[in-house]
């Protein structure tokens, strides 16, 4: 036999395999060991069907016409899917055809119409006739912030430009159990006497829980009023006006309330994406003796080698008798990242959980579920863990406590989670905006729906005012009288 045609044999092999495999993984969702007999039994009959066609002119056109009408019908099918997602041919020319897009591709893919009791046909209808009344792409983009904001999503939403573009940030509050704090004071503020720990008391008058009500709803989206709350509080010392007024009161200080006015020169607000001169991940041996390492983010930063700094962090702690790992602040960032640190935890690959989708999609291989899980990486450390975390923590840092949680291989310690996940796609919008929405539902092992509910602790810890205000960290003592309890237990029952 020819080479050429050995070759052609071995293409067309190889493309039947990726057929197969792809049939397999996405519309009849086979776990990957089944997967790989498909793809291998596919490129085999591939094979054979042309090393057999190609002894007879007539069977080999007719077998290359079958094979030209499989690769267009796919690709043809990849199109139409990709467009009914908004990932192709977007009508961005016209607000009203834009609009009329979204709605529908928020109609077929979001995954918690649902469970939220949401009427998406009946929203947009509402959202149409301001929609075509708009006299520009601003008031276009306002508008569809406003509409994402009523499914109540932390993944849906404008992310440019984005809602709080434009506002002048005084400082960075925090809801606590009992009341909001400041957790980052601005310059102007610290002027005019406000320091860190402050508790806000009113806003503009109004008391801090109706001064969270009072911002706009882009900005105080959430899956439910704790995460909603816990949104807005970020935002409570942000204006979009000249001035702010703020009753508070400093540790230990009177009541008090302060004007604070914009600044002549306002400081441009930094992404937070760069600059970070110091490492994100750190550890530090506790004086009781127990490990800590603070793992701050799992979003990828420029300059940062996020599993580089876990695994140096984990060298400095790792013959501690017990290990602390605090997630409190971690708001999310790339599963894979997530997952390669806890790697390190795991003797064995561990599935913890899995996105559901309503519609296939090439991206994904056609599958409607896509499970997560845990692969084993390095040495395996084996010394009892416990995990901080709150409400702060969403999407990937709570498949990080879900990872924990599921296997038990740490006791975790704080507040509920925020119970936010979406693994979402962007949609361009009229005048340049973008959007991103939520498009997989995920679920842990158990069978628990994260979005909307979070994940509780085993060990519910209060945190309040006065433990901020005072620098007493309730989690971490907590955690310490875990580990305690987990070392002195017999190895048999740990």
């Amino acid at each position: 036999m020819k080479t050429k045609n050995i070759l052609w044999i071995f293409f067309n092999a190889v493309l039947a395999a990726f057929g197969g495999g792809t049939l397999a993984f996405g519309p009849i969702e086979l776990d990957p060991p089944l997967v790989l007999l498909f793809g291998i039994g596919f490129g085999l009959l591939g094979g054979g069907l042309w090393g057999w066609a190609l002894h007879s002119p007539a069977r080999t056109r007719a077998l290359g016409t079958l094979t030209l009408a499989f690769v267009l019908a796919l690709g043809l099918l990849s199109i139409f899917q990709m467009r009914s997602a908004g990932q192709l041919l977007v009508k961005t020319n016209n607000r009203a055809a834009n609009f009329e897009q979204l709605c529908q591709v928020i109609q077929a893919h979001y995954p918690y119409l649902d469970e939220k009791n949401i009427n998406w046909d009946e929203t947009c209808r509402r959202y149409q006739p301001l929609v075509q009344a708009a006299q520009t792409d601003s008031e276009y983009h306002a508008l569809v912030a406003n509409l994402l904001a009523e499914l109540g999503d932390g993944h849906t939403g404008l992310i440019h430009p984005h809602p709080g573009e434009g506002r002048l940030y005084f400082g960075v509050g925090l809801r606590l159990d009992d009341g909001i704090v400041i957790e980052q004071v601005g310059n102007t503020a610290r002027s005019a006497g406000v320091m860190p720990g402050a508790q806000i008391l009113a806003v503009n008058g109004l008391p801090a829980e109706q001064a969270l009500q009072a911002l706009p709803l882009a900005l105080r989206v959430g899956a439910n009023d704790r995460q909603s709350r816990e949104r807005a509080a970020f935002h409570i010392l942000s204006t979009s006006e000249d001035f702010l007024e703020l009753t508070y009161q400093n540790p230990q200080g009177p009541v008090e309330t302060v004007i604070l006015r914009r600044p002549q020169n306002p400081p441009v607000p930094s992404s937070g994406q760069n600059g970070e001169s110091g490492p994100l991940i750190s550890a530090e041996t506790l004086p009781e003796g127990w490990g800590l390492i603070r793992i701050s983010t799992f979003s990828p930063r420029n300059g940062h080698d996020l599993i580089a700094e876990f695994d140096y962090a984990l060298e400095e702690v790792r013959d501690t008798p017990g290990l602390i790992l605090d997630l409190r602040g971690n708001g999310g960032g790339d599963s894979r990242l997530a997952e390669q640190m806890a790697g390190r935890f795991f003797a064995e690959r561990f599935c913890y959980g899995e996105d559901r989708f309503r519609q296939r999609l090439p991206l994904r291989g056609w599958s409607l579920r896509f499970a997560y899980c845990v692969q084993p990486r390095g040495e395996i450390v084996t010394i009892p863990l416990v995990l901080l975390m709150e409400g702060r923590n969403m999407s990937s840092a709570e498949q990080f406590i879900a990872i924990f949680r599921e296997s038990s291989r740490a006791v975790t310690v704080g507040r509920q989670s925020g119970g936010s996940s979406g693994n979402p796609l962007t949609f361009p919008l009229t005048g340049g905006g973008l959007i991103r929405f939520s498009t997989g539902a995920f679920y842990t092992r158990s069978g628990l729906l994260v979005e909307g509910y979070g994940i509780q602790p085993e060990i519910h810890v209060s945190y309040t005012v006065a433990d901020f205000q005072q620098n007493r960290d309730p989690d971490l003592q907590a955690a310490q009288a875990e580990l305690a309890r987990l070392t002195a237990l017999p190895a048999s029952r740990k």
